[in-house]
């Protein structure tokens, strides 16, 4: 699922660069926005909360730098996007992690939602 993920992704990127009109970039915004909406809901489905990660020299969690990422690693899991550089060489390896990023971040947050629930209603069941 995560090389699909990947793949869909960089195809968003390249359709997104091929075109300068604003709308096209609204439309482009809007389909990577629908991607990672769909992709976060299949994971739910499959009760894999794991939350995507980006190559680093640290853990990092995107869009979820102010919460303590070994706790969130615990909690939900986490698995790193297979595209994601920890060095950044050329001005196109940073549009691409900031696409990513992009990604990533608003996977998570709906991820994590789903994340805390389960984690709240299993352990309210445990005790």
């Amino acid at each position: 699922m995560l090389k699909h993920i990947s793949l869909c992704f960089v195809s968003l990127c390249f359709a997104g660069c091929a075109t300068i009109a604003q709308p096209a970039q609204t439309s482009s915004k809007e389909a990577s926005e629908k991607l990672f909406q769909q992709h976060a809901q299949q994971a739910i489905a499959k009760h894999d909360y794991r939350l995507l990660a980006l190559s680093s020299r640290r853990l990092v969690i995107a869009g979820l730098e102010q919460h303590d990422s070994e706790q969130l690693k615990t909690l939900c899991g986490v698995r790193f996007i297979t595209k994601s550089k920890d060095v950044l060489k050329t001005t196109e390896d940073k549009q691409t992690r900031s696409k990513l990023y992009e990604y990533a971040a608003g996977y998570n947050n709906l991820l994590l939602e789903a994340c805390l629930k389960v984690t709240s209603t299993s352990k309210a069941s445990i005790e």
